[in-house]
């Protein structure tokens, strides 16, 4: 082997492509801080094997003008571009600037978001889907220790259980509190085959594909750091380990992701837990009891329990309807897949303008709709005459899709809509 061929991910580094190259200087590390590759002032292009993983690039202008017109690209031999990238003149003489990219395929944004270690059996582990689609917990186990001691269990979901974009899926001891089984898609026997909900705060828990790479972790199996994992009790934190500057605080509380967090560690547990309130992704919460249940059990992000409203207003002045023939007014949307008969309005002081209420709307919530009147003419479908938003206009909620729908999106309060029918108005 000449070092021309890689296992995985052949890649050329490239430099150039503008004007005054010497100004520019450039540096690649991996996760770990090793440099991959560097240069400056040169024009360059050198074949490297990268490992799947993130990497970050490091780069300045010593004349603060930007690169020129130069770019430093990560090519696969396959053609794929994993980062094309230029120092722009907002950076200033000397001045650094740092970028992250992925090689290899990311893996997905699938982590803890909650965590309870609470009394007795009020125990529970909460996975978040922070991916744009729905995933099949087939593709993922979780690895569990004891005391300091290797991975001794790989638990698997069960069968085709999924989680859609968004959503979360609880595993809860089954000796839990009431409040925990209620909102848990998996309860766990003891020993049934698993302990994965039996443990304690020195105890281990990983979120990993099914082939073991891991995505998420909440403790160490190097509790002593010195580089050998699951040496048992040199490696037992005692009785759990420190979070976010609390002391052993994976015992006897609930640990919450915060909400900036898209994504789990990939193994680094130091970077998850931090030092300090500010710096640690989690906050340490109350621990579960049998007289209380974390009001954040079973979400993640958007609460559900909280809801809005979108009130409508709508002006049929000057359509010509309703009338005798189409004398219902009512709102079709997204919500309940364009089944008609959305939100009904009326009219009580007789101005002409309608009103009515879509209530129960979680944030973040999207809606398109359209304005329609029916009656007996079509049946009552609540599909008679149909108001659209003007194609490709202002109020048109995606422009370029080829539906003239209005629309919305819950942002944390309620939303007032009030137009003409048909129109932006």
């Amino acid at each position: 082997d000449d070092g021309s061929c890689c296992l995985t991910n052949c890649t050329t580094i490239a430099m150039g492509g503008g004007s005054y190259i010497s100004e520019t200087s450039w540096e690649i590390t991996d996760a770990a801080g090793n440099v991959i590759a560097s240069g400056a002032g040169t024009t360059s292009s050198e074949f490297s094997c990268f490992d799947d993983g993130e990497y970050t690039v490091t780069a300045a202008d010593s004349y603060g003008d930007g690169w020129n017109g130069n770019f430093l690209t990560v090519t696969d031999d396959d053609g794929t571009v994993y980062l094309s990238f230029e120092v722009t003149s907002a950076a200033g003489a000397g001045e650094v600037v740092t970028a992250t990219f992925y090689v290899g395929t990311p893996p997905p944004n699938v982590f803890f978001s909650e965590y309870a270690e609470g009394s007795s059996n009020n125990k529970y582990l909460e996975v978040y889907n922070g991916t744009d689609a729905t995933i099949n917990l087939d593709d993922f186990v979780i690895l569990g220790n004891y005391n300091g001691n290797p991975w001794s269990e790989t638990f698997t979901f069960v069968a085709g259980a999924t989680v859609e974009s968004g959503g979360v899926y609880v595993i809860a001891n089954s000796s839990a509190s009431a409040g925990i089984q209620a909102l848990a898609d998996e309860l766990l026997a003891y020993g049934d085959p698993w302990y994965t909900a039996a443990f304690n705060g020195d105890d281990v828990r990983a979120l990993a594909t099914a082939d073991g790479t891991v995505l998420d972790i909440i403790g160490t199996l190097d509790g002593d750091g010195d580089g050998t994992s699951g040496e048992g009790s040199e490696d037992d934190p005692g009785g759990g380990f420190d979070v976010a500057g609390v002391s052993e605080a994976t015992k006897d509380n609930t640990l919450r992701r915060k909400d900036e967090v898209v994504e789990g560690n990939g193994g680094d547990w130091a970077a998850s837990a931090g030092t300090t309130a500010d710096d640690s992704e989690y906050i340490v919460e109350e621990r579960p009891t049998a007289d209380y249940t974390p009001a954040t059990l079973g979400w993640h992000l958007v609460d559900p329990n909280v809801t809005y409203s979108a009130n409508f207003a709508i002006d049929m002045n000057g359509t010509g309807y309703p009338n005798e023939t189409y004398p219902s007014v009512v709102i079709n949307g997204s919500w309940n897949g364009w089944a008609g008969w959305g939100v009904t309005l009326t009219d009580d002081d007789m101005d002409g303008i309608y009103t009515g209420t879509l209530s129960d709307l979680v944030d973040a919530t999207t809606i398109e709709y359209v304005v329609a009147v029916t009656g007996e003419t079509d049946g009552w479908s609540g599909w008679g005459v149909i108001f659209n938003a003007p194609l490709d206009s202002d109020c048109d909620y995606v422009p370029g899709d080829g539906f003239g729908n209005y629309g919305f999106t819950i942002a944390g309060a309620d939303v007032e809509l009030a137009h003409i029918a048909g129109s932006c108005i």
